[in-house]
């Protein structure tokens, strides 16, 4: 059976006003790092092929703490798919 894509999900939980193009500005900052991210009204979504899921793991961290630090994360909790 082949090894399925590491995928993790941040969702939204609130809609502080000006958050949404300040989340998608700081996520344009990393995409083509080895990972897929995708960014909705309601979730980002990053998908990491099998060989790259550390590097998956790392970008998700990174992101997080970004968002965090620039008081974006209030909006989000880590959620599942």
């Amino acid at each position: 059976m082949p090894i399925q894509p590491q995928i993790s999900v941040f969702k939204r939980t609130g809609h502080t006003a000006g958050n949404q193009e300040k989340v998608e500005n700081l996520v344009l900052q990393w995409k083509g790092k080895d990972v897929e991210i995708t960014v909705g009204p309601e979730r980002i979504t990053f998908t990491a092929a099998p060989d790259h899921q550390k590097a998956g793991e790392l970008l998700v961290k990174n992101i997080r703490a970004h968002m965090e630090k620039d008081g974006l994360w209030e909006d989000w909790k880590v959620g599942t798919q």
